[in-house]
């Protein structure tokens, strides 16, 4: 075989299949490249044998131009393509032809770097359409690659300060001293997240930084991600969002919140000793038998708002415990749920005489739990089926025993919680309506969340559902021990 043009004007098959394996072998996971590239290499080979027989060089590019990278690529597939081909079948490259290779290849890849004016033109505007999207952004977004910054909105560029076409990613990290947001520690350079993303990591991470332009300290949320073209990483973006506002208000929120339930704690534990006064005062006049008759009535409305206060104060000192505390606190003894259940339903009787009340027990309902915990529990979910219910209709308590938890439910028929109430239902200072409505107390709203306490004090779970259909039922699934309570 003689040179050049004979392979192109007798193996020209075999050489585009041989293009074609090393295309899909090369770019396995870029298929646009790989459509251009197939696309472009015949139109080179039919251009080259033109340029080899004296013609010349029209059409070999394809009229949507495939980019200066794509073009770039095709040129090195097929001068080692040719190369490869002549060398494994012993034919000799004139060197007439070599130069002509050459300049082919020069050609082609200049007709491919060079546009047109209206090529230009929509360059430009895209551009400055990205130029103005990057500066409308707040947040600081920043481009660059391993050598320095080649891209930065205004935010950006007070962020990081002075100039930025030299700076690189290590001194970046200098300028910014950015430390982790929650060990305060320095981090090291190449954990820096444009360092990351250099590497090819997309990641996203709060970080204490130093405002170059002002000095101050503030807390960011940096989100960075490589850039690539086609397989290769060319650069990476960071958008820097600050939080340092959020999160001094969120503090202050926090403070507040924490501050106003301790001082409930303690305005709650405080009234009990006066408290306790005025119910032992009206407990003993209550007794005395001289005292007239005209006042027993005043006397018997002080001992039961005393009561009413005790329980409210109560709640709060619980709410607090919960909130601030920990948890509510539990002390574990062998207990068995059917007789501490008894109690708490007839004292509930006896408070609403005109209600039914009924109950249904079953299995072994004997546990290590907290009683007084566990009847406070019950008394709080029956006192809420009996509020929230119609009068002349039944609320209905099951236990029942199972293999190593007990399940507590309690149902009522009557209007159904609403639906966006459900996922609040055991925050605290969370109360029905009907009872407002109606013009009765429904208490401070912290019935169910104390009930919610406790169960979770006792590693149980606590949940409701409610229908018009099927009524409201409370459920309460509790271990019979602190090692079984895993679900099964």
């Amino acid at each position: 075989m003689n040179g050049l043009r004979e392979v192109l004007a007798t193996r020209r098959e075999e050489l585009l299949s041989r293009l074609g394996r090393n295309v899909s072998e090369g770019l396995p996971n870029a298929e646009s490249m790989r459509k251009r590239l197939l696309e472009l290499l015949p139109r080179m080979l039919d251009g080259l044998q033109a340029r080899l027989e004296g013609k010349p060089l029209d059409g070999v590019l394809p009229s949507m131009s495939p980019g200066a990278a794509v073009v770039a690529r095709a040129c090195g597939l097929l001068r080692d393509g040719l190369l490869g081909l002549l060398e494994e079948t012993g034919g000799v490259l004139q060197f007439s032809e070599l130069r002509v290779l050459h300049r082919f290849l020069d050609q082609v890849q200049e007709a491919a770097a060079a546009k047109s004016p209206e090529e230009q033109d929509t360059v430009a505007h895209h551009a400055a359409q990205l130029e103005a999207i990057l500066e409308s952004i707040p947040d600081a977004v920043y481009v660059g690659d391993s050598e320095s910054i080649t891209h930065a909105n205004a935010p950006a560029r007070a962020l990081l300060g002075g100039n930025l076409k030299n700076t690189s990613p290590l001194e970046l990290g200098e300028r910014l001293q950015s430390l982790d947001s929650v060990t305060r520690q320095r981090l090291p350079a190449e954990e820096e997240p444009f360092a990351r993303a250099l590497r090819g990591e997309a990641v996203t991470r709060d970080v204490v930084l130093r405002h170059a332009s002002t000095g101050r300290t503030l807390v960011a949320r940096c989100a960075a991600a490589p850039v690539r073209m086609g397989e290769r990483i060319v650069g990476a973006v960071v958008i820097s969002t600050d939080l340092t506002d959020h999160q001094r208000r969120e503090e202050e929120l926090r403070r507040t919140a924490e501050f106003r339930e301790r001082f409930l704690g303690i305005v709650s534990h405080d009234l009990r000793n006066p408290l306790n006064a005025i119910a032992l005062s009206a407990s003993v006049l209550l007794r005395d038998d001289e005292m007239p008759t005209r006042l027993r009535k005043p006397a018997g409305r002080i001992s039961q708002s005393a009561e009413r206060m005790a329980r409210m104060i109560s709640d709060l000192l619980d709410f607090t415990r919960g909130r601030l505390g920990g948890g509510i606190p539990i002390i574990r003894q062998q207990v068995d749920l059917r007789v501490t259940c008894r109690p708490v339903l007839e004292e509930l009787r006896v408070a609403w005489p005109e209600r039914e009340l009924r109950v249904h027990v079953e299995g072994d309902l004997q546990g290590e739990w907290d009683g007084d915990r566990l009847a406070q529990l019950v008394g709080n979910l029956v006192k809420n089926a009996l509020d929230y219910s119609p009068p002349d209709q039944p609320v209905t308590v099951t236990v029942r025993g199972e293999e190593a938890w007990v399940r507590l439910e309690v149902h009522n028929l009557g209007e159904p919680i609403e639906p966006q109430l459900l996922p609040r239902l055991f925050e605290p200072f969370r109360r029905g309506m009907r009872k407002e409505e109606n013009g009765q107390s429904a208490g401070l709203g912290l019935g169910l969340f104390i009930a919610y306490q406790i169960t979770r004090a006792h590693g149980g779970t606590l949940e409701a559902r409610s229908t018009r259909e099927e009524g409201t039922t409370f459920t309460v699934r509790l271990p019979r021990s602190p090692q079984g309570n895993e679900s099964p």
